[in-house]
């Protein structure tokens, strides 16, 4: 996989945001992750821990307001597996490929 995705630490643990892991799972509309995958399996993914979330504000040109989801790596793993998509073959076979980490949130 040569798309990267950045982990990034959430109170202490790491996560990735959700449009990023779109974006390496090759979703045309990666903001779509959230009303199509995230949102009909929340309580699934929840059963592997908080489904951590902050809300996100419009940019300058307007906007609704919405919220990101920061997953950890089993929730990540079973988004790609939900996601039906190409390259969500190869992160099910090599979950550590492609991955950064960068400061703490």
């Amino acid at each position: 996989m040569n798309d990267l995705i950045c982990v990034t630490t959430v109170e202490g643990e790491p996560r990735v945001l959700d449009t990023e892991l779109a974006a390496a799972l090759g979703m045309a509309v990666p903001a779509n992750i959230r009303k199509d995958i995230i949102w009909p399996n929340r309580a699934e993914l929840e059963s592997f821990g908080v489904l951590g979330s902050r809300p996100i504000t419009p940019g300058p040109h307007g906007g609704r307001p919405g919220t990101a989801y920061y997953l950890n790596e089993e929730q990540a793993l079973l988004v790609a597996m939900f996601s039906r998509t190409e390259k969500a073959k190869e992160v099910r076979a090599n979950p550590g490929a492609g991955v950064r980490r960068v400061s703490p949130r």
